[in-house]
């Protein structure tokens, strides 16, 4: 029986008004283009990619209306397989495109222009970039290849970023994450572990050094997100954990969908979290507070192509994902709602 709390949250979502965005030039080819990844940036903006390699860049007017979008293609042979907008400076972002290198591209205030500020050769012969990420103080960009190096820059002067150094996991990288202050980061990987790894900066460089493994998976970690006290870990059978961040103890287990999970992620305020699956529809569940039988909010369909994502705003309660026709559906406030609703 669905509780009152749980009701109201139902209820919220259904409200939202979906928004579909509309490239303009998949008209006749919608269904031979698929969206590969798609990110919020702090400010006004969403960014999707495309298997054409194509960058989709759309800028929000008010509430859940998107009123000017940039297209651009990249330069690389492969599509966009990663974004990651700027900490700092929500007009700058990163791509990487499975292979050695990766692009750092800034944006005009009125979403007309985009240039690419700097190409990186990451270092090594067969490196092939699939994940960047800016710490949340904009100081540096980490850059993850499926050579399973992971490859650190200063990265405050976005035009030149300066190489750190390099270091190699003996297991397969599928995901990392930055805490909030940019001490540390969580590495997923492929022996069912989550190591946790401090950043410090003194006199004598960049210091790595291994703080804690989290353990107790049976397959392999997928995804990672950290929350306010939380961290969250998705696996490739289907589990999601949740644990203490202060303790490193696993608190409770979801086991709902027996699917790999492809990726997990806290809405802004840390009250939801929403999880992929493979070839399996995406859901949503109150996290804070978190109950170990928490029914599911809301099901985002997924594509029959097989090929998914899904986001939610960093700064609002807003979700973008990828619709049935390989569009990308926004689903956000009405404009005349000016409620915030955190339900209890």
């Amino acid at each position: 029986m669905t509780n009152p709390s749980q009701a109201r949250d139902k209820q919220f979502f259904t409200d939202l008004k979906s928004t579909e965005l509309n490239d303009g030039s998949l008209e006749n080819h919608r269904t031979s283009t698929d969206i590969i990844t798609l990110e919020f940036n702090k400010g006004n903006r969403l960014a999707y990619s495309r298997s054409d390699k194509t960058l989709c860049i759309w800028k929000r007017f008010k509430e859940n209306v998107w009123d000017s979008l940039l297209q651009i293609n990249t330069t690389s042979n492969k599509p966009v397989y990663c974004i990651a907008w700027d900490t700092v400076d929500e007009l700058i972002f990163v791509t990487v495109a499975k292979d050695s290198t990766a692009q750092i591209w800034q944006l005009n205030g009125s979403n007309t222009q985009c240039k690419c500020l700097k190409t990186i050769q990451t270092p090594g012969p067969k490196n092939s970039n699939f994940i960047a990420k800016i710490s949340p103080d904009g100081k540096y960009l980490v850059i993850a290849s499926f050579n399973n190096t992971i490859s650190f820059y200063d990265f405050q002067s976005k035009h030149e970023p300066v190489f750190f150094f390099q270091y190699t996991f003996n297991e397969n990288v599928y995901d990392l994450q930055w805490d909030s202050k940019s001490t540390f980061l969580i590495f997923t990987l492929s022996n069912g572990t989550a190591p946790i790894y401090s950043i410090t900066k003194d006199s004598g460089g960049l210091r790595f050094s291994l703080l804690q493994t989290l353990s107790g998976h049976n397959a392999s970690v997928t995804s990672v997100a950290i929350t306010g006290d939380r961290i969250i870990l998705g696996t490739n059978e289907g589990i999601v954990s949740i644990w203490d961040l202060s303790t490193l103890v696993c608190i409770s287990v979801d086991s709902s969908i027996d699917v790999p999970v492809t990726s997990v992620q806290a809405s802004y305020d840390g009250d939801y979290l929403l999880i992929t699956y493979e070839h399996h529809n995406a859901r949503i569940i109150r996290l804070s507070p978190f109950s170990k039988d928490s029914e599911t909010i809301l099901e985002l369909e997924n594509s029959s192509r097989g090929i998914y994502s899904a986001k939610f705003s960093s700064t609002r309660l807003a979700l973008a994902y990828t619709g049935m026709n390989n569009n990308c559906v926004v689903l956000g406030r009405k404009e005349h709602s000016k409620r915030r609703y955190r339900g209890s």
